[in-house]
């Protein structure tokens, strides 16, 4: 940031400057130290270095390169956005302008920077525009209609807007005439409305024929209906548009519906695609509800997976609410394996306590052992969440190298270079994968070279994951 500070005051040192490692590394303690935002805020204003150096400009990018500490950062990232906010209103005549100094900065430099680092800057943008009535120099940034479609700075404007639109609490008014089966459709709202139970809307559902398939009896019995699914859950969802506590309610009351239609895992990426397109305008509508269906079991996570790398969602690939939605289940994946390892050991360390106590003739709290059956149950669960854990990360990885060598060959039977935006942007999703969840992969290494990432697989994929293996050497 050198270039742009003020030519009167103090000026930057060199990257290479002791004076500046110094300087920072102190700044550096104060953000990790004082977990208040106005705590840090004063002590990074009061630094007593601060006539020495451009403090503004010193703090303004140590702040950032806390945000944008890989592979997570120290604090929550909120706290970074609140920080820089408390810091504007303590410094009005001077942290506004180098904030923005840097903004634009980061702008020129997107195309270069780090898929995760990209991400969280376009949390930090939107998230700070909401709290300045959305005002920007947004002319200075027209270059980014002349760029094509994928470009690095045409991302990052469609997706701050989408997140600027989360803020405003602006909403689709789903597509409610555009539901199919439009009679049966009205009856079930009419239901609805008049608190039906789950059994007279299955009632009005069975109106909807559906395709029949033979049991091993040989009788026909009625499958699974895309129709059904589609008219009801969007009739569902239709109702419950209001609020998100009005669509939680919904959900609930009809737990065992949405279960029974869902009984597969095609069903279940049938009923996703559903709400996809039901919801195509509001995409903090789509990832709510996703989550919310994986919580209480109605969707599994491979069959969200599996959705997400669908042909239907083929032209939504490269947008944040994907990968936004496929991080929260890998999140919540990783969370119930550690989850379940702390309970077992817990329960192993209670058992050997018991042990020791028994063995020195010590008395124990016999209500608070466990027994050998019950530390079984836990081992058999937490395998099983791992074999779970492992087999999402087989299919992401499946899936990419399907995708992405489709598309290498595609292009190459075409006489056209395969490096497009789509392509650059979708490795860089692939390296995310790899970095933001190293702790889990890691540990299934062995198997992604031998089933994945073989030497039949094509270059441009096996460098990354080589990347990936350089970084535990």
């Amino acid at each position: 940031m050198k270039a742009h500070c003020a030519n009167k005051g103090p000026v930057l040192p060199a990257s290479t400057s002791i004076n500046r490692y110094l300087v920072e590394d102190c700044l550096y303690r104060i953000v990790h130290v004082y977990l208040d935002r106005k705590d840090c805020a004063a002590q990074l204003v009061g630094f007593h270095a601060k006539n020495r150096f451009p403090y503004h400009y010193m703090i303004v990018e140590v702040v950032f390169g806390s945000l944008f500490s890989l592979p997570s950062t120290k604090n929550i990232e909120v706290f970074y956005a609140s920080l820089l906010l408390e810091l504007c209103k303590l410094q009005p005549g001077f942290l506004p302008q180098v904030l923005a100094q840097a903004t634009e900065m980061l702008y020129e430099r997107v195309e270069g920077m780090n898929l995760t680092c990209m991400e969280r800057f376009i949390r930090w943008f939107s998230h700070h525009l909401s709290n300045f009535q959305f005002r920007w120099s947004w002319d200075e940034w027209i270059d980014c209609t002349e760029k094509e479609p994928g470009h690095a700075k045409v991302i990052f404007i469609q997706e701050v807007l989408q997140r600027c639109l989360r803020g405003t609490g602006w909403k689709d008014e789903g597509g409610g005439d555009q539901i199919p089966a439009l009679p049966i459709s009205k009856k079930l709202i009419e239901a609805f409305k008049a608190k039906a139970s789950v059994e007279q809307v299955e009632e009005i559902l069975k109106q909807i024929p559906g395709p029949k398939k033979d049991d091993d009896s040989g009788e026909a019995e009625e499958a699974v209906s895309p129709l059904k699914i589609d008219v009801f859950v969007q009739s569902l969802l239709f109702l419950g548009q209001k609020s998100f506590s009005h669509t939680f309610s919904a959900l609930a009351k009809f737990h065992s519906l949405l279960k029974k239609l869902g009984s597969n895992e095609e069903s279940q990426i049938f009923m996703l695609r559903t709400i996809r397109d039901l919801w195509q305008n509001h995409q903090q509508m789509i990832c709510v509800i996703i989550d919310k269906l994986i919580r209480t079991q109605i969707v599994s996570c491979p069959a969200v997976i599996n959705w997400i790398f669908s042909e239907h969602m083929r032209q939504h690939f490269t947008e944040g609410f994907v990968w936004e939605i496929l991080h929260g289940v890998l999140k919540k994946m990783n969370l119930e394996v550690l989850k379940l390892r702390e309970e077992l050991e817990e329960a192993r360390e209670k058992k050997s306590k018991r042990e020791e106590g028994e063995a020195s003739g010590d008395e124990y709290d016999i209500s608070n052992t466990t027994t050998e059956s019950q530390i079984e149950k836990l081992q058999e669960s937490y395998e099983a969440a791992q074999s779970e854990q492992k087999n999402l990360f087989l299919i992401i990885f499946q899936r990419f190298i399907i995708l992405l060598t489709e598309h290498i060959i595609s292009c190459e039977s075409k006489g056209t270079s395969f490096q497009t935006n789509w392509f650059i942007h979708s490795i860089h999703r692939l390296e995310q994968i790899f970095i933001l969840h190293f702790k889990q992969v890691v540990k299934y290494t062995s198997t992604l070279e031998n089933l994945l990432f073989t030497s039949d697989t094509d270059p441009n994929l096996l460098k990354v994951f080589h990347q990936f293996c350089s970084l535990r050497a």
